[in-house]
């Protein structure tokens, strides 16, 4: 992005918000509470309240916890100072321009300790001049009000010379007066007020005819208006569930909510469904037991080397409906043994189904006959069907105890196994009902598919997209990602074992195959909190972050320096995944309800300080846009990477191949010979040599050498995923990320697979090869030439569903980067292929692939075009052979 020279004022308080949090702050005693806190200053009715009690000194408390470990680590400085470099560059410019029009120095805004920040919505109602609302703020200066308070001199100089700013007035009270800046725009409510004691700002937005300002303000100076928010039982309610000393706290009352939407259905009848009135919303609420809820508080915490985060919902006893779900309900401690002590995350409680089926049919009933009645009547007519009840035969049959887990991932695009289990009461109940919704499901809906498949002595039941199925999305989405979904369960003995896809369904009902081990609570982050966690908690989680970060890391390392050329941020050079994760830590989590509400507690490595990113993430966010014009289009990139990305590589030059490598000697030279050995096998498949040697072949140590170099040819190369990468352009090199040693050597065979087809073609030809055929052959020489792991990478296939339809294969193949995990098996399949023509075919099979290999030796392009598509002619016939040829049939 390049600075614009026009940076408006508008996007100074933005970049302030985000500098604010890189600036050091200088270290002080911390209060432990907030003496004139705004919940002093509003009404006991009011709805809503935000509030930072101390923001610098949450901002210094955060700097010792996970987030500003991470900001303050070496590697993170380093990979910021250009981009904050360039900001403060910005920076300086708005400040100067700010100053020449006598403005108030954002320097100055900038590096206060703001002590407070709190905003409330203390009104929202419908009055006799309609809707009425209004907005309350504080802005607590502390030591710097001296500074600040110069800087309001400035805005009061600036609105006097200039009316479009706002208008200036003076109010008396007492000894004290009260410097009042209103918006200019007469149809609102709105001012900043102060008196030069300090160190307080006051802003007040609201309905123009409400009179919130007068009322607020005479809270604040004169003492008038009574009780208070922080004087209110439901708020002291929630506030004694969390630290005496919050660093971030939100509470919401949520009965005067409740209310307003009553009101609006019956003000704005005609507008609305006729059904949702007034009468109809306060019935639905006390049927789903949510008129018994009266307020919910967040509050964050830092603790030593953590966080606390609190959610109350203030809900006193009997609850009802929804609220009532999983009461009494205990963590089911026998199955958390059936849960890997590895687990990345786990949870358990209850899934009270039954319960929740029973309060969303009380909750239809109450939207009358014209709501009611059809829908109860297509259940019937589907239960009597389908001979099943719905209620008695599936969510009956669930009992109280379920559990969810999810392992590490096996690779950036491949998800680690997750499933839930849930205990039956009667699992003869629910295998006779399970089939008809499977059954309905399929029949109601032409693009969903079901498969019955034995695993393990029970049947997997599992639901996918139909191939072909053609699912509306927006206009240049590469894939759909609904296909990728393929949710599946089965029953096995007293459990019900469920996931989203069916390959984690499979090593689940595997893994309950096996003796339980030492279960989830044993694993060491777990258990660095599980003495805090209550013997009555009726739920208890448990989620490891690390695994999301690496993930994430993995993207942006492997993404971001090809797409965001133009970002400030380089991020070929974002820092290692052990910088970003070696401060984080499992967060555990607890729920626990009493007589007056239901309270849930997380040990976490994020908090408050997740939150003030969030608000200075939205505020650059907006500042750049205002800040930064949209930079040029990219010049083509280069053909060849440039040279300070070979810096490091060592050249190892073989027979038929150029090789260079950061690797260690020893693994270059078993990498040499592994690509000599390709190049030899590929020479006797295709029966001819490239016209163009040594091939060039780079092979990177780590992920993130190989992600530099593929960054450098933008959008010209082949890539699926962090794998192989091959040029567009013929006569470029290939290169292979050798990371991990069990894949490095594969990942090498089919990187000089694609470069030995490209230059054998040549650039004039190279364009004709279907990518399917090149793929295949690629992916053949990777894996399938190999009698060693040719009957692996079949497997490996199967694992992935099985060999699918080769209906329109040849015109449908796509890979797409987005979705490496299908990418992967269209390259499987397409090796599959060719190694059935290599060696499971007839003769006249054999003779068309010889020709097609002929014509890619020396045809011209339309001959390289037919003599491929000929390989595909008889399509279902070929699909039977390919299937027996890998013993699926």
């Amino acid at each position: 992005m390049e600075p614009s020279r026009s940076s408006s004022p508008a996007g100074l308080l933005a970049l302030a918000a985000v500098l604010s949090l890189c600036a050091p702050a200088r270290p002080q005693s911390l209060p432990t509470a907030v003496d004139r806190g705004l919940a002093r200053l509003v009404p006991p009715d009011a709805i809503a309240l935000v509030s930072f009690p101390d923001l610098a000194g949450s901002i210094e408390e955060a700097k010792s916890l996970p987030f500003g470990k991470i900001l303050a680590g070496a590697e993170m400085k380093e990979f910021l100072a250009g981009p904050l470099q360039a900001l403060g560059s910005e920076f300086e410019g708005v400040r100067s321009q700010v100053r020449q029009v006598g403005g108030p120095d954002p320097g100055v805004v900038l590096s206060t300790r703001w002590k407070g920040l709190e905003v409330a919505l203390a009104r929202a109602r419908f009055g006799d001049r309609g809707f009425e609302w209004g907005i309350a703020a504080r802005i607590d200066a502390g030591e710097g009000w001296a500074g600040v308070r110069e800087q309001l001199g400035r805005v009061v100089e600036l609105a006097r010379g200039n009316p479009g700013v706002g208008r200036m007035e003076e109010r008396k009270v007492g000894e004290r007066t009260w410097v009042f800046l209103h918006a200019p725009d007469p149809g609102l409510e709105a001012a900043f007020f102060w008196t030069n004691d300090g160190p307080e700002i006051h802003l007040v937005v609201g309905s123009a005819s409400g009179g919130w300002l007068g009322e607020h303000f005479g809270r604040i100076a004169e003492g008038k208006g009574g009780p208070s928010l922080a004087e209110e039982p439901d708020f002291l309610a929630c506030a004694k569930r969390s630290s005496a000393a919050p660093e971030f706290r939100v509470f919401l009352r949520t009965r005067p909510l409740l209310d307003l939407l009553a009101v609006a259905a019956d003000r704005f009848r005609g507008q609305v469904p006729p059904f949702v009135t007034g009468t109809s919303v306060r019935a639905l609420a006390a049927a789903l037991g949510l008129d018994g809820l009266r307020a919910l508080a967040l509050t964050s915490t830092a603790e030593k080397d953590c966080w606390v985060n609190d959610l109350v919902l203030l809900a006193p006893a009997p609850r009802r409906g929804l609220l009532a779900l999983g009461e009494g309900a205990t963590p089911d401690r026998e199955l958390l043994k059936r849960v890997p002590a590895e687990a990345v995350s786990f949870s358990a409680g209850s899934l009270p189904l039954a319960a929740l089926w029973d309060a969303l049919l009380a909750g239809l009933a109450t939207l009358g006959k014209d709501a009611e009645e059809p829908a109860k009547a297509a259940l019937a007519a589907f239960e009597e069907k389908n001979g099943i009840q719905i209620r008695r035969d599936l969510l009956g049959a669930l009992g109280d105890g379920a559990v969810s887990y999810s392992m590490p991932s096996q690779g950036l695009f491949a998800p680690g196994e997750s499933a839930w289990l849930i205990r039956l009461r009667d699992p003869a109940a629910f295998e006779k009902g399970a089939p008809a919704i499977a059954n309905a499901l399929s029949g109601a809906v032409p693009f969903i598919q079901t498969r019955e498949t034995a695993h393990e002595g029970t049947t997997i039941r599992s639901f996918s997209i139909r191939p072909g199925t053609s699912i509306g999305l927006p206009q240049g989405l590469p894939f759909n990602p609904v296909a990728m979904v393929s949710p599946g369960f089965a029953v096995k003995g007293d459990l019900l074992v469920f996931s989203m896809n069916v390959q984690s369904l499979r090593r689940a009902l595997t893994r309950l195959a096996s003796e339980p081990g030492p279960g989830a609570e044993t694993s060491p982050g777990y258990r660095r909190f599980a003495a805090r966690v209550p013997e009555k908690a009726s739920s208890i989680s448990y989620g490891d972050p690390r695994p999301t970060w690496e993930m994430g890391h993995s993207i942006a390392s492997g993404v971001l320096p090809a797409v965001a050329s133009g970002s400030p941020f380089d991020w070929s050079a974002i820092p290692p995944v052990e910088a970003l994760t070696a401060p984080l830590f499992g967060s555990v989590s607890y729920s626990e309800a009493d007589a007056e509400a239901i309270h849930r507690r997380t040990f976490s490595s994020f908090g408050a300080d997740g939150d003030l990113l969030l608000v200075a993430g939205l505020a650059g966010g907006a500042a750049a846009a205002v800040a930064l014009r949209p930079a040029p289009v990219a010049a083509a990139a280069p053909a060849r990477a440039p040279a300070d990305l070979l810096a490091g590589l060592e050249v190892h030059p073989l027979e038929h191949v150029r090789f260079l490598t950061d690797a260690d000697k020893e693994t270059a030279q078993q990498l040499g010979v592994q690509a000599e050995a390709t190049y030899a096998h590929m020479s006797r498949l295709l029966g001819g040599e490239p016209r163009e040697l040594p091939l060039l072949l780079y092979g990177y140590a780590t992920t993130a050498g190989y992600n530099r170099f593929a960054g450098s040819f933008g959008d010209d190369h082949a890539s699926v995923y962090g794998g192989y990468i091959a040029t567009r352009e013929a006569s470029a090199p290939a290169v292979a990320t050798i990371e991990s040693k069990d894949w490095a050597s594969l990942h090498l065979r089919h990187a000089l697979a694609h470069i030995y087809v490209r230059r054998l073609a040549g650039p004039e030809r190279s364009g004709a090869i279907p990518p399917w055929f090149e793929e295949g052959l690629a992916t053949y020489v990777e894996r399938f030439a190999d009698e060693s792991l040719r009957s692996w990478s079949i497997d490996n296939l199967k694992r992935r569903g099985g060999p699918g339809s080769l209906a329109g294969f040849g015109r449908t193949f796509r890979l797409d980067a987005a979705d490496p995990e299908a990418s992967q098996r269209r390259m499987l399949e397409a090796g599959l292929l060719l190694a059935y023509f290599a060696h499971g075919s007839d003769g006249a099979e054999l003779g068309n692939l010889k020709t097609a290999l002929r014509a890619l030796r020396e045809g011209t392009r339309r001959e390289v075009e037919e003599s491929v598509g000929a390989l595909l002619a008889d399509e279902k016939g070929l699909e039977e052979r390919v299937r027996a040829f890998a013993g699926s049939r």
